[in-house]
């Protein structure tokens, strides 16, 4: 019974390892996206509670949460870069590792909020841009501003949106503006925009090949006329 879980513990450990060696270990960059893979990470192993909960008061709960904690400690741990443990050192916990973590480098700055809130009022879809990619920017500035601690509802998400398309748009805008408030979500607007971007290229596609016959149909006319010209001279 104890070497079979001696190996059960060894093939915990090497899967551990495997993961650490794919896990990008966190160097005081990109905190963002590096918190959110450990989310996720956790979520998957059912410990993401250990760092968000207290352990329970009774016994047997208690000693199964503080188990589970020396597992999230030690993913932690391993997926933080060496120059970076003394921010973590010093915690007991799972819960106070994370928190001490979030302290230091997570933006939630009130300068922090203004200069995102700006970069989000200047914002604007340009020529060269696809709804995919201005999707993808405008997404990102509102993700950081939430984590800055800044309460977006969905509405003002929608306006700031709809202020940042251009005007071949707007027609679309405004239709979904008369929508009810309660059918207009962020991810009907993202597949309409989409939708609509598809129309716009067949239509111009459809408009270049009509100039494009239309000229071609003018030349050979013109090519025509010159040619019976000449020969009635």
């Amino acid at each position: 019974m104890a070497m079979m879980q001696g190996q059960a513990e060894a093939l915990n450990l090497n899967r551990l390892w495997a993961i650490i060696r794919i896990f990008p270990q966190f160097n005081g960059l990109g905190y963002d996206d590096w918190q959110f893979r450990v989310k996720i990470h956790l979520e998957s192993k059912n410990l993401w509670d250990v760092l968000t909960d207290d352990p329970p008061t009774e016994a047997a709960p208690r000693a199964e949460f503080l188990k589970r904690d020396k597992l999230a400690k030690n993913y932690l741990v391993n997926f933080i870069h060496s120059d970076y443990l003394s921010y973590v050192r010093d915690n007991e916990s799972a819960k106070l590792m994370w928190l001490s973590l979030k302290s230091a480098f997570a933006k939630t700055s009130i300068v922090n909020q203004l200069l995102l809130r700006k970069q989000l009022t200047k914002l604007r879809m340009q020529r060269e841009d696809s709804v995919a990619s201005h999707l993808l920017t405008f997404e990102n500035l509102v993700r950081q501003l939430k984590l800055a601690g800044c309460k977006m509802e969905e509405n003002d998400v929608l306006t700031q949106l709809f202020l940042s398309l251009p005007e071949k748009f707007d027609p679309l805008v405004k239709a979904l503006q008369n929508l009810d408030d309660g059918k207009l979500t962020f991810s009907i607007v993202k597949e309409r925009l989409k939708s609509e971007e598809l129309k716009l290229i067949e239509r111009q596609e459809e408009e270049d090949v009509k100039e494009t016959t239309a000229f071609s149909s003018k030349k050979k006319r013109h090519k025509k006329k010159k040619i019976l010209g000449k020969c009635f001279k």
